[in-house]
């Protein structure tokens, strides 16, 4: 596979793309943190973009891979550009979500997610989905009639991270609202954000 002519261009194409990414960067994120400065007026946009603007080196990464893939396929000499289309849907979905994740407050559980988030798309992109859950399903050991396979572990501390998360947004959401209300003894707002958390 790796003495293929076709696998060595694509790699060839993807090391070129990587290093172009890193090279270009040096001017584009500066000139844009310029242009993203001038939007102090609006604190959550400008939030938001300083959050696209650190990944400026994945997003340029990405948009050289689409073009990469795209030039090699309008050649149409050798096949499909499998490769630098895997590397391209790697690099996208790590933008969309490291940027996705920023949304979550607590910094450990966001990196989790998102290192989660992209090897499930990694495996998904490579095909090998079904055979890892296949992998972790065959380690089990039972608790009487239950059977709890490491397939069964991981989804069920998934669910409950994510329903951990959403009781937190939940609660902020209550508490913020609670908390504007002056009709509300200050004593009942406390005891209602608990309730709320619990």
């Amino acid at each position: 596979f790796l003495s293929d002519p076709w696998t060595l261009l694509q790699l060839s194409a993807i090391g070129l793309a990587i290093g172009a990414a890193l090279v270009l960067n040096r001017w584009v994120e500066p000139w844009l943190e310029d242009h993203v400065r001038g939007v102090r007026s609006r604190p959550k946009l400008l939030r938001l973009l300083a959050v696209v603007l650190r990944r400026t080196r994945w997003i340029l990464a990405a948009l050289l891979l689409w073009l990469a893939g795209i030039a090699l396929e309008a050649t149409g000499r050798f096949g499909d550009p499998e490769l630098v289309g895997v590397a391209a849907v790697l690099a996208s979905a790590w933008v969309a979500i490291s940027v996705a994740t920023k949304l979550i407050r607590n910094r450990t559980l966001a990196r989790g997610t998102a290192f989660l988030g992209w090897g499930l798309l990694a495996l998904a992109a490579l095909d090998l989905l079904g055979p890892a859950a296949r992998m972790l399903d065959a380690y089990a050991f039972s608790l009487g009639s239950l059977r709890v396979s490491a397939l069964a572990a991981l989804k069920g501390l998934a669910i409950a991270a994510l329903l951990f998360w959403l009781a937190g947004l939940l609660s902020h959401l209550v508490e913020r609202s609670v908390g504007r209300n002056t009709d509300i003894d200050p004593s009942i707002r406390v005891l209602i954000g608990k309730v709320v958390k619990l």
